[in-house]
């Protein structure tokens, strides 16, 4: 009998595998940056991601600072380049930050 190999590019796969990396990342952005800033998944649909990132945060390492390591870490393991697309302040020391995968707008990988 012959079995048959689904094959792992349909979207809902891709997504999946997706969203597994970008909790590796935030697992590793949250273990050197927790409690001072930590991040979480809002959305994430086709090229772009958006996260919350909030906390107390340390004013002397600089806001953006943040920002640019969590696009690091999202970068290391997903294999891609990110833009920061949009920030949006929620108040209460919270961000939520708009990322959106290079590749997918023509962007370099």
């Amino acid at each position: 009998m012959e079995e048959k190999v689904q094959k792992s590019t349909n979207s809902d796969n891709i997504e999946e595998v997706i969203k597994g990396h970008v909790f590796q990342a935030f697992t590793e952005f949250n273990k050197w940056h927790e409690p001072e800033a930590v991040a979480e998944l809002v959305t994430l649909e086709g090229p772009a991601i958006v996260v919350e990132l909030s906390g107390p945060f340390c004013r002397a390492c600089g806001l953006c600072d943040y920002f640019d390591d969590l696009k690091f870490e999202l970068e290391k393991v997903l294999g891609k380049s990110l833009e920061i697309a949009q920030v949006n302040s929620g108040g209460d020391e919270r961000y939520e930050i708009t990322f959106k995968i290079g590749g997918a707008y023509g962007g370099g990988q």
